[in-house]
This record gives C-alpha cells, sequence and structure tokens, in this order.
C-alpha cells in the first residue's frame, strides 16, 4: 500500500466514524454506538498506530496486526454485531503472540533477500571504543553488545536488546534501523557521507533510537511519531558549512517510544 492510500483509508475511516457520530448525537435514528467511550479507548491507539506505520513502511505486517486488534475491539462494542461482544482479550493474546513472530521472521527473510541492503566491507572488530555523548566507553564489543563497523549499508534490529554501533564508513548510503521493546544507539561521527541524497529509515515501537552525526552533515528529518517523539538535539555549528553534495534523510515512525538525532 502506498503512503497516500493508506492516509486516504485512514481519512475515510475517520469521516465515517464521525458522520455517524455526528448522527447520533442528533437522534438521526437510533445508532446506539458508545462513541465517547469507542474513540478515547486504546482500540482507536492501535488503528492509529498500525495506520502510521503501514503509511511509512509500506509492508509493515506489525502495522496490520495492530490495526486487527483495534479493530476487533471496536466490534465489541457494537450493539448489531452480538457474537463478537463474547470475545475474551485474555484469549487472544496467544494469537498476538504468534503474529507478533511472524512478523519477525518475515522481517528477517526480507533483510537478507533485499539487495538494496548489500553490505560491504569487512566487519573491524578491534576493539575500538564507542564513546557517545554520556561520557559511556565500551572497550569490548564481546561483552557490551558494541562493535565497530565499516558497512556502507546499515541494517539493524533490536528486539528487547540494546544494541550500540560506531559505524566507520567513508561512503555511508543509509540503511535502516528497527527496535520493538529495545533501544539502538548509533554513533557515525567517524562516518563520511557518499555523494547524492540517501535514506535511513527509523522504526522504534515501545524502544528507542539514539544517532550521532558530524556536525557538517546536512540531514533532514521525517519522522512521524504516535505517543513518542524524535527529537533535534544537534547543536549549531558555526565554524562549518554543511556539505551540499551530500543528504541524509531521517525518515520513519516512532510508536509508543523516542529517537533522539545528535551531534
Amino acid at each position: 500500500m502506498k503512503n497516500s492510500n493508506a492516509k486516504n483509508l485512514l481519512g475515510v475511516i475517520l469521516m465515517i466514524v464521525g458522520g455517524l457520530w455526528i448522527l447520533d448525537n442528533f437522534n438521526f435514528g437510533y445508532i446506539g454506538i458508545p462513541f465517547h467511550s469507542l474513540i478515547f479507548s486504546w482500540h482507536t491507539f492501535f488503528i492509529i498506530a498500525g495506520a502510521v506505520l503501514i503509511s511509512k513502511h509500506n509492508r509493515s505486517f506489525f502495522g496490520y496486526i495492530l490495526i486487527g486488534i483495534g479493530i476487533v475491539g471496536w466490534l465489541r462494542h457494537m450493539p448489531f454485531i452480538p457474537f463478537v461482544e463474547f470475545l475474551n482479550f485474555g484469549d487472544l493474546w496467544p494469537l498476538i503472540l504468534l503474529g507478533f513472530g511472524l512478523w519477525l521472521i518475515l522481517n528477517k527473510n526480507e533483510r537478507n533477500n533485499h539487495d538494496h541492503y548489500e553490505k560491504f566491507g569487512n566487519l573491524h572488530q578491534d576493539r575500538q571504543n564507542f564513546n557517545p555523548l554520556d561520557g559511556e566507553t565500551f572497550s569490548n564489543p564481546s561483552t557490551s553488545n558494541a562493535s565497530n563497523f565499516s558497512f556502507d549499508f546499515i541494517d539493524e534490529n533490536a528486539v528487547f536488546t540494546t544494541t550500540k554501533k560506531l559505524i566507520t564508513s567513508q561512503s555511508f548510503k543509509g540503511g535502516k534501523t528497527s527496535s520493538v521493546f529495545g533501544h539502538i544507539m548509533l554513533d557515525l561521527r567517524q562516518t563520511k557521507l557518499a555523494p547524492g541524497e540517501h535514506v535511513l529509515d527509523v522504526s522504534a515501537i515501545f524502544g528507542g533510537v539514539e544517532l550521532y552525526i558530524p556536525q557538517d552533515w546536512k540531514v533532514i528529518v521525517n519522522v512521524s511519531s504516535v505517543f513518542g517523539g524524535f527529537d533535534d538535539k544537534r547543536f549549531p555549528n558555526f565554524n562549518s558549512t554543511p556539505s551540499t553534495d551530500s543528504v541524509l534523510v531521517i525518515k520513519g515512525s516512532v510508536v509508543f517510544g523516542g529517537g533522539e538525532l545528535s551531534n
């Protein structure tokens, strides 16, 4: 589904719900749907979060799972669908776990078969220090989960874990990161951006991501958030001029999570 199609679908759903709500408020026929409790409920939050994921990631299986959970929750409030109200969400949690596991498997296979994220260069594990802005250093990648990579494309995933990596590519061309109940920290300050426009796709679901970039990079941030945020905490450097030949576009979505960009 293209981004415009997902937004149009969400717009149509909101218009239908709003129209029915108005008719119910003015007693144009009895509808019997508790709109207040329906709209301001966690079911709606799941549907919005899923729509955002699908609009930002064309094949977001997890987004469809969230929308499905929200729709089932909505149907339980519909008086003209009697059998749904007997559904117990406690009985559906195993299905949610199965769907989440299937999403992890499909996402892994897509990464392995996607030529766009072909990795170049050699892996360096010479125990160079990872030194984020908080002053913490990691001198042993095997024990601290911090590593030094020279890949031109990155494809990082953190599921219920924390990943910290120092990227030293001299021709960085973007990539993607995905954190689900996890945290990703990438230090790109020793990296050079390849000529042209490159995209770094960021996804954080109940997780977080921290990006550290050189001060002379030209960066465009286009990250949407649902019950979360992505903060641009870069300090301006008046002694250097951003390169006009290379541009890094950071896009993606943050759902019940957080992100930070710093130099």
